[in-house]
This record gives structure tokens, C-alpha cells and sequence, in this order.
């Protein structure tokens, strides 16, 4: 239930706040906040987390949708969202061609469920899609042996 079905409900929160609060223009994401000041003293999650319930602490974090695409450039960001993980997951496409298909398909199943439940620059960066992405490299230019 967390997975799929919390995360379309949160979408729904995203908007709402963020079509009457400042949008984040990616400064939720560490690097960029040394470029864009980050409008909040919490993490988007937090932020959202007290907007659902005042005065409560908890994180509502949401997919790369929400957080990447609603928080950082509100409906727009969305499609913006969508072709990033579409570039993101083509390079995934191009390592995995070199290799076996059943196995890095079973690789990237962690790094999908995260992106339903975070953003897909936490997920790449801190969430291990990026070593996934240099292993499979790695992988797809070993040399095949016969045997």
C-alpha cells in the first residue's frame, strides 16, 4: 500500500500546498540549494508531513513526481520530472543490453520502488542508483566466455 497507493494520495497534498506556497526550484535538492535558496526550514517531506497534520512531525514524502516535478516547478514540473526519469532510465536501458537481462532487471527493482517513495536525485545519488547504474557499466563490458 505504501508504495502505490500513499504516494498518489500525497500527489494530491503536493499540489494543494504548493499551488498557495513557494515552489522549491529544485533547491530540495542539496547541491542546488548552493545556487537557490530553499524556501522552508525542513525537508520538503516534513513541510508537507505538518501541512497534513499541524503541529505533528512526520515525513510525507512522495514520488519523484511530487517531490522532483510538484515541490520544484509545480504542474510543469511534473512533465519535467517525467523526461528526466525517461533519460535517467534510458542509460539504465543501454547498460543493461551487455548483460543478463533476468539479473538486471532483479537490480533495478530497488531503485523503481524507491523512486515511488523519493525523489529520483535522492534515489540516484543516496539511494544507490548510481552505483547500479557504474556496476551494470561494469558488468556489460566484461568479456563473455563460452563455454
Amino acid at each position: 500500500m505504501r508504495a502505490f497507493c500513499i504516494t498518489g494520495v500525497m500527489m494530491a497534498f503536493y499540489a494543494t500546498f504548493f499551488l498557495a506556497h513557494p515552489l522549491t526550484h529544485f533547491s530540495h535538492i542539496l547541491i542546488m540549494r548552493i545556487f537557490i535558496h530553499y524556501p522552508y526550514p525542513d525537508s520538503v517531506g516534513e513541510v508537507i508531513g505538518r501541512y497534513i497534520v499541524p503541529g505533528a512531525v512526520f515525513d510525507a514524502n512522495a514520488s519523484f513526481w511530487a517531490t522532483d516535478g510538484m515541490a520544484a516547478l509545480g504542474f510543469y514540473g511534473i512533465v519535467l520530472a517525467g523526461i528526466l526519469f525517461r533519460l535517467v532510465f534510458r542509460l539504465f536501458d543501454g547498460q543493461v543490453q551487455g548483460t543478463d537481462m533476468k539479473v538486471a532487471c532483479v537490480a533495478l527493482v530497488p531503485l523503481l520502488m524507491s523512486v515511488t517513495n523519493s525523489s529520483l536525485f535522492t534515489s540516484m545519488l543516496s539511494g544507490g542508483g548510481g552505483a547500479l547504474l557504474v556496476l551494470l557499466y561494469a558488468w556489460s563490458h566484461v568479456p563473455k566466455t563460452i563455454d
